[in-house]
């Protein structure tokens, strides 16, 4: 049958030209020389079913000395099985033209393009846990030497980040990131009392192979506290745009793995623990140039928890130059727990209140780089 015949053909021609278009955007992901990533990994269907058979077994007959273990397992297994868990991980508007049958191109990409990060982030998994405990015992080294104190993230595996939560993040977060640029997965936190103590650290971790190895790379340590200096000023970098600093190594494991180190003092740690909540809403308002409506649940939850009367109560007494836009965020809990009283799990925050929102985080962190002055 000629090609002409073949009632594909247009399709295909139309997909080819779409591949022209995009090469070079799909080359600089596969050229991987120029930026700091775990690479681009395809996944073997074989040896993925041949991993995913062993979850099960070891869910159905591994007896978990810890409880959290099992329950990300649990959860990973989940993810992986469950038909209608893909659709946590697509835009709205893919999950409403997938539930009506009614998929364009683009609509397939993304369907494939999650169903891929899900199976990398599956076989990468056990990496990332060798990495997380390899990263906690560099940690306690660093921390034994320069009087610090190693923060262990909460969760299974010595803290790894949650499965879910880093699918989420490549996916619905951070849509373009690769599953290379996921550097966060394994994670730790060393505190120190003063800033000194801080920076004697950071010179030392800056002497290390696991940083050596990558440190041709800008983003390989973000200093937002400025205290590089020489070949080490180019790290140096301001605080985030909520107020936010810390140091920040990206350090490469002995199985290849990259993890990410923060060097932070006790001061900021307090403002980040009271701080963050407002960055759990604002991050759903993208460019927070206008009004948005959260509807993400699990936002709403911690909004409702965290948001307590303890928290206005640190912040009126810790943060005094808040007290004003803290009468407008009052505001926003109160409807809140209005709307979620009547079914309704969603939040619209208004442009005023962005702004009343920002300040406030600004203030916190601006306290948090104040000596000890969040500190008990």
């Amino acid at each position: 049958m000629p090609l002409s015949d073949n009632p594909s053909f247009e399709e295909i021609t139309i997909e080819q030209q779409r591949v022209k278009k995009n090469k070079a955007a799909v080359m600089e992901k596969i050229n991987l020389q120029g930026r700091m990533s775990q690479g681009f990994r395809l996944v073997n269907n074989k040896n993925y079913q041949v991993k995913l058979q062993k979850l099960k077994d070891k869910i159905n007959s591994y007896q978990y000395a810890d409880l959290a273990n099992k329950k990300q397992d649990q959860s990973m297994l989940d993810i992986m099985t469950n038909k209608n868990s893909l659709a946590n991980y697509l835009e709205q508007d893919c999950k409403e033209k997938r539930q009506n049958q009614t998929l364009d191109f683009k609509s397939h990409n993304q369907i494939a393009n999650t169903q891929l990060k899900r199976k990398q982030l599956f076989m990468m998994f056990q990496e990332t846990i060798e990495a997380q405990e390899e990263l906690k015992e560099y940690a306690v080294q660093i921390a034994s030497v320069c009087n610090g104190i190693v923060k262990q993230p909460p969760g299974a595996y010595f803290g790894v980040k949650d499965f879910h939560g880093a699918l989420d993040k490549i996916t619905n977060r951070k849509r373009s990131y690769d599953i290379g640029d996921l550097k966060d997965a394994a994670r730790m936190t060393i505190i120190f009392e003063n800033i000194e103590d801080m920076t004697a650290a950071k010179a030392m971790i800056s002497l290390t192979k696991e940083f050596t190895e990558l440190q041709h790379f800008q983003s390989s340590m973000k200093d937002r506290y400025g205290t590089g200096k020489g070949a080490n000023a180019k790290y140096n970098c301001g605080a985030t745009a909520a107020g936010y600093k810390d140091i920040k190594f990206f350090l490469k494991t002995s199985n290849g793995h990259i993890g990410e180190l923060q060097l932070n003092t006790q001061n900021m740690m307090a403002a980040k623990k009271n701080g963050h909540i407002i960055y759990d809403i604002l991050r759903d308002g993208g460019a927070l140039d206008k009004a948005f409506t959260i509807t993400n649940r699990e936002v709403i939850a911690k909004v409702s928890r965290n948001m307590s009367d303890k928290w206005f109560n640190f912040v009126r007494t810790r943060v005094p130059k808040a007290k004003l836009e803290l009468l407008e965020i009052e505001k926003i809990l109160e409807r809140l727990k209005n709307n979620v009283s009547r079914g309704n799990h969603s939040l619209t925050v208004s442009l005023k209140e962005i702004k009343s929102l920002s300040t406030v985080s600004l203030l916190i962190y601006e306290q948090g780089d104040n000596a000890r002055v969040l500190l008990d």
